[in-house]
């Protein structure tokens, strides 16, 4: 392997030779951890896909991944180098709307970076009253990684994000705007049999098959902390999944259980899913939006920033009459 990435002009200069396909080659692998599903993803070949990993772990001299018989395992070079990707995907796609807007002259833009759970509770409402605000205003949408929207809206492609708010080092430098505390609820069909107790606690559950949030991730973290604070091993799940949306289907169409953030149950109610009234205590990281001060933010920014606070107000009983977190509040139109 080439290289010495101990040296910083080293380092860059290893960083400047990756070429966009190595750079979609990592965000593929990051989101799959498994060299076929990756290759479907980016239209390659398994041996092509696996050529251009070993190339790219050649070119920088680090192993980025470990293989076993799970698939693949970033190591901590292979985490650093997929935030990079993601982020560098992302700039490309901020860089292409934003180019089709100034060739089509498009209205003003308002550009939003989101998490998927934020978009069910919060996003989505807000982005339909600035319309109603703000007709003139297109709401450009972006989803990607809680670090990936960050470093966007540092880096001024995007005006805001709406998501779950890092520790105060992940804010620094930013403005920000609280909105929900939002709790975890435990889930299960309709038509499991769990649903007809009038009150359960986690221990009740203890024989149950589950579907869990992938290990890594904030949200098992979190459910993990809450099975140890039961005096429960956090059980062997059936499935793992990184997809709230993937937990939402499977537990909905099984017999198993699984953990969700309230609003996101709330949302699918309607698709065959149900809430246990199981005792305990879990929740997210709090909801909010950040944003930069600057005097270049679009001018629709308060807008929409006064559009989720009406939204959380409404619709987030737990900070109701509450006041926000106030380094937004100058922004809001009155």
């Amino acid at each position: 392997m080439e290289g010495d990435l101990s040296n910083l002009q080293v380092a860059l200069q290893s960083l400047r030779r990756m070429t966009m396909a190595e750079v979609r080659t990592l965000v593929a692998l990051g989101a799959n951890r498994s060299i076929s599903a990756a290759a479907v993803l980016v239209n390659l070949s398994q041996p092509a896909m696996s050529q251009h990993l070993r190339e790219l772990e050649e070119k920088l001299g680090v192993r980025l991944f470990d293989r076993s018989r799970r698939g693949l395992h970033p190591t901590q070079y292979g985490k650093v180098l997929i935030r990079c990707a993601r982020a560098m995907k992302a700039n490309m796609e901020v860089a292409a709307h934003e180019l089709v807007a100034l060739s089509k002259a498009e209205s003003p833009r308002l550009r939003i970076g989101f998490q998927t759970t934020a978009s069910v509770a919060l996003l989505a409402p807000a982005v339909v009253e600035l319309a109603k605000r703000a007709p003139q205003c297109t709401a450009l949408l972006f989803e990607e990684s809680r670090d990936g929207l960050i470093e966007q809206l540092r880096g001024g492609h995007l005006d805001v994000f709406v998501g779950r708010l890092p520790d105060a080092a992940g804010v620094a430098g930013l403005r920000y705007q609280l909105l929900a505390h939002e709790p975890v609820v435990v889930v299960c069909a309709r038509d499991h049999p769990l649903t007809g107790k009038p009150r359960l606690v986690l221990q009740d559950l203890a024989k149950e098959s589950w579907v869990l949030p992938g290990p890594g991730t904030g949200f098992y973290h979190q459910v993990a902390d809450t099975f140890r604070l039961s005096n429960m091993a956090v059980p062997r799940p059936t499935v793992e999944a990184r997809s709230m949306i993937a937990i939402t289907a499977i537990v909905s169409t099984s017999r198993l259980v699984g953990f969700l953030p309230s609003s996101l149950c709330q949302t699918f109610s309607g698709s065959g899913l149900a809430t246990l009234p199981v005792d305990f205590e879990c929740r997210l990281e709090s909801l909010g939006a950040l944003y930069r001060e600057e005097a270049d933010n679009s001018p629709y920014l308060p807008y929409f920033l006064r559009a989720l606070h009406a939204v959380a107000q409404r619709d987030t009983p737990p900070l109701a009459g509450q006041r926000r977190r106030a380094s937004a509040g100058s922004l809001l139109p009155g």
